[in-house]
């Protein structure tokens, strides 16, 4: 697969154009720790939990194989969990058990021309990273051994900004556009472009009524704050400069491209 380019800030960091065909297979059992390896994990899971009850040690799935094309890529998943996720990202230096992540994210771009994304909110695991709207893969993402990983985006759409993306009359398009990987801590990104009808305006009066809505109910919205950004080069340069330190990984490479893509 061709590369687009690199992060500025991150040679580590390359993005590439989504091959035709993405084929993700979990494979049967789950990743076994050593036990001085696993209670390593569980007293570092026990902290974090000291700090945010709110986590939950759900299911997670790590690249153990991939097979790269111009045309294909193939990759095979096995479980494990997040504590353990975490404690590779954490503290790192896993060898044979680092966790190698495949999840989905989703830029959404407005009819005016913005570019929505946000800051996660203090309950998170990553409370203030700046970051598309996307998340894990779980198992109500699996039928069989075929890994779904477009329902995972849509559903994190659903959960976390109400978008339906099967709303025609508010979505005109939900496409896999391009892949992220980071050589660095092997994370692979899949990134959705979701090109709404609706304008920043509209999406952000039925936002702000949805947030209510979970408030209301007792729950938190995902995101502490929504960024609406003009997809400009400007503007997206001086977003970055100004939030260089509360970035995702990926934010730069992504944001960069998508402008240089649709101008």
């Amino acid at each position: 697969m061709s590369k687009i380019g690199y992060s500025k800030a991150m040679s580590n960091i390359a993005i590439t154009h989504m091959p035709k065909q993405l084929q993700i297979h979990l494979q049967p059992g789950k990743i076994v720790l050593p036990e001085d390896l696993r209670s390593k994990v569980i007293a570092h899971w026990d902290q974090l939990i000291a700090q945010n009850p709110a986590l939950h040690n759900g299911e997670v799935f790590s690249i153990v194989s991939s097979q790269a094309s111009d045309e294909k890529l193939q990759i095979e998943l096995q479980q494990t969990d997040y504590a353990h996720h975490l404690y590779n990202k954490q503290v790192g230096n896993l060898g044979e058990y680092e966790v190698k992540i495949i999840h989905p994210c989703s830029l959404l771009i407005t009819a005016d021309d913005q570019l929505i994304f946000g800051a996660m909110g203090d309950h998170t695991s990553s409370p203030g990273e700046i970051l598309c709207c996307g998340g894990g893969i779980d198992l109500a993402d699996v039928d069989g051994e075929t890994v779904h990983i477009e329902h995972a985006a849509a559903k994190e759409l659903q959960e976390e900004l109400d978008v339906d993306v099967d709303d025609a009359d508010k979505v005109l398009a939900f496409q896999s556009t391009y892949l992220i990987t980071n050589s660095d801590v092997h994370i692979t990104t899949v990134v959705y472009v979701v090109r709404l009808r609706q304008t920043s305006d509209e999406f952000q009066a039925e936002y702000e009524q949805f947030a209510q809505t979970l408030k209301a109910r007792g729950e938190t919205p995902e995101f502490g704050e929504l960024f609406f950004l003009p997809r400009t080069p400007k503007a997206v340069g001086d977003f970055l400069q100004e939030h260089e330190s509360s970035l995702g990984k990926y934010m730069p490479t992504l944001l960069q491209t998508v402008v240089a893509a649709y101008n």
